[in-house]
């Protein structure tokens, strides 16, 4: 799949993974996430993601004390034109707990996806193969991308 031509001009929500694996260098997938935020960066499509994204990125940079490495994550993890950075709301909660009573879904992950739904995002970007299926939203795996 072109990952860039399906998502084009909608909204995507941008799973935590997927900054991990654009930040890390994970070289499977680099060229479709290059142009995947080049496109946010030319406004071809919306990113979206939630606060949480951050708190989640940082655990392994502040593990290993690499300060420039919490200033990258800190700078790409900001709002800006095409790419929106959602705070956790009492509402994206209220739809987290609706999500866990009708999947076995964990929280964080919940939180995710209430956020995706509650932006209005028409795809949610992850590389977590337990999200398929999930409901009130598309879900694409990257490595699924990627191999198509």
């Amino acid at each position: 799949m072109d990952l860039l031509s399906h998502l084009r001009g909608g909204s995507v929500y941008l799973d935590t993974n997927v900054f991990i694996y654009y930040m890390e260098g994970f070289e499977e997938y680099r060229p479709q996430l290059v142009a995947l935020f080049r496109g946010i960066d030319e406004r071809d499509l919306t990113g979206v993601t939630s606060l949480l994204t951050l708190a989640e990125a940082l655990v392994r940079p502040f593990r290993q004390g690499d300060t420039a490495r919490v200033e990258a994550y800190r700078t790409l993890l900001r709002s800006r034109d095409g790419f929106l950075v959602e705070p956790i709301s009492e509402d994206i909660l209220i739809e987290a707990a609706r999500l866990r009573g009708r999947s076995r879904i964990r929280l964080p992950d919940a939180i995710h996806v209430a956020t995706a739904i509650r932006s209005g995002s028409r795809s949610y970007l992850t590389n977590d193969r337990r999200m398929k299926g999930v409901e009130g939203i598309e879900v694409i795996v990257l490595a699924d991308a990627v191999t198509d």
